[in-house]
């Protein structure tokens, strides 16, 4: 099964215009604003479920991944991850060194398919590796506005 696509260069048609906007505005969409709003209310992490294939994922997304039917449900999961993979960061996105360094790390979840990048702290470089179990580490409940970064970052679990 091939998933390319041939393009008639032909056919293509250019509209030359200006940028209506500097910036542009994308909705998490209905189950990811779920999502969002159970970290904020309930500093809790959930992962979309797919009844068809029995599989739990993140990031959450409106349809399967494996079958491509549309997710409407989100299920609870465990807020204990585990380290994938990491880095450290000396310099920021903008090529600016960083005050201290950072690690960013790759975080998977029992029994679900796909990761989430966020934060490590409050662990010394030399413990950092590969399946450490984390936790996330959540900002006051006044704080939180729906976001990812509702969680300050990722802890080793104790």
């Amino acid at each position: 099964m091939s998933y390319e696509k041939e393009i008639n260069l032909e056919k293509l048609v250019s509209y030359p215009s200006s940028m209506e906007t500097k910036e542009y505005t994308y909705t998490a969409g209905e189950l990811g604003e779920q999502f969002f709003l159970k970290i904020k209310n309930e500093a809790q992490l959930y992962a979309a479920y797919c009844k068809n294939c029995n599989i739990l994922f993140l990031p959450v997304r409106g349809f399967c991944l494996k079958c491509g039917n549309e997710v409407k449900e989100l299920k609870k999961i465990k807020n204990e991850g585990f380290v994938v993979s990491y880095t450290i960061a000396k310099i920021d996105s903008y090529g600016k060194e960083l005050e201290a360094p950072k690690i960013i790390a790759l975080i998977g979840f029992e029994n679900v398919t796909g990761y989430i990048i966020h934060y490590l702290d409050e662990i010394k470089y030399e413990e950092l590796k590969t399946n450490l179990k984390v936790v996330p580490v959540f900002k006051e409940p006044n704080e939180r506005k729906g976001s990812l970064l509702d969680i300050k970052y990722f802890k080793p679990s104790e």
